[in-house]
């Protein structure tokens, strides 16, 4: 377990002078510090596990992590994310990290690309969606692993076993990292509808369920004026083709699920940040790309909507809701 440190400001302080003795002890090493930038909050599950499995992989010997969120679900606006990278700053100056981690894109964006290019702190990024070059990665002292989505993976095996699969319409939460995913999404012919608000996700839902043959659900988390309960009674009332999702927070609204594995990111960041912790630069760490997903079967929502799926994909390994 790590050891937790808690400064209290405004404290007495005390000048102690230093005797011969103390200067003939051995010095004790002490372990490296690691400053975790997490873009969102502690609720948000998908950044949470990745943080959790990174934090437990390391015990009170072998670093001091101080983590840290930007809050940038819930508070998207620009003012609000520059205001909170700079509050990191002032963090990472007091702390002095030995390395950081920058988890999702807004760390990398805000913080990362700004002030620690091409820095003397090594970077580990985790959870940048699509392309890293958005941010200027590489860098020489910077490697990490890139979110690539799952719904090209879920879209191809949906055609592969019925071939009338041609339609694909996904509705996106309008943030920096939904519009990176929108110019991807649209070089492939996907329909895209970003949105702000519940209103205009239930126009968005209604306008797709008549047009498209699948509908795809992203994050709604930090959506203004969102209701998980009545999404999903609007759903039950307003479905004619399946519903989709590669977005964890989605998987009671969509009838297929395709998540990724949120450990097995912070599994790998924990490995290579102990390779850098040990002497291994990071320009020969070679970026990664995640391929670990796990399939989601919502049976229930399936019989309640009556939508029926090919057969061929219960043979699949998955899981049942």
């Amino acid at each position: 377990m790590l050891l937790l440190t808690i400064c209290l400001v405004g404290s007495p302080t005390f000048a102690v002078s230093p005797s011969i003795a103390d200067s003939a002890r051995p010095q004790i090493q002490t372990p490296p510090k690691i400053l975790y930038i997490n873009s969102y909050h502690s609720e948000f599950f998908w950044s949470e596990s990745v943080k959790n499995q990174f934090v437990s992989s390391f015990d009170a010997t072998e670093a001091t992590i101080k983590v840290v969120y930007m809050d940038t679900k819930r508070r998207s606006a620009v003012d609000d994310i520059i205001i909170a990278a700079e509050n990191i700053l002032v963090v990472a100056k007091e702390f002095s990290p030995d390395i950081i981690v920058a988890a999702d894109d807004n760390a990398s964006k805000y913080v990362i690309e700004p002030y620690f290019k091409e820095n003397k702190t090594p970077v580990v990024f985790v959870g940048v969606d699509i392309n890293e070059k958005a941010y200027g990665y590489p860098y020489s002292n910077a490697t990490g692993i890139v979110e690539q989505p799952g719904l090209g993976g879920l879209i191809s095996a949906l055609q592969y076993v019925d071939h009338n699969t041609k339609n694909i319409g996904v509705i996106l939460r309008n943030t920096t990292t939904a519009r990176k995913k929108a110019e991807y999404y649209s070089a492939q012919s996907i329909e895209v509808r970003l949105v702000s608000d519940f209103e205009q996700w239930q126009e968005a839902y209604l306008s797709l369920q008549s047009t498209m043959d699948v509908v795809v659900l992203d994050s709604y988390v930090g959506l203004n004026g969102f209701s998980e309960s009545q999404a999903l009674e609007f759903i039950l009332h307003n479905t004619r083709v399946l519903v989709a999702s590669v977005s964890n927070p989605s998987k009671n609204l969509c009838h297929l699920c395709y998540i990724d594995l949120p450990k097995w990111h912070g599994n790998w960041v924990a490995i290579t940040v102990k390779k850098i912790l040990t002497g291994t630069s990071p320009d020969i760490i070679a970026i990664e790309r995640n391929n670990h997903f796990k399939l989601i079967i919502n049976k229930t929502l399936l019989g309640k909507t009556n939508i029926i799926i090919p057969e061929m994909l219960y043979q699949l390994p998955h899981e049942e809701t």
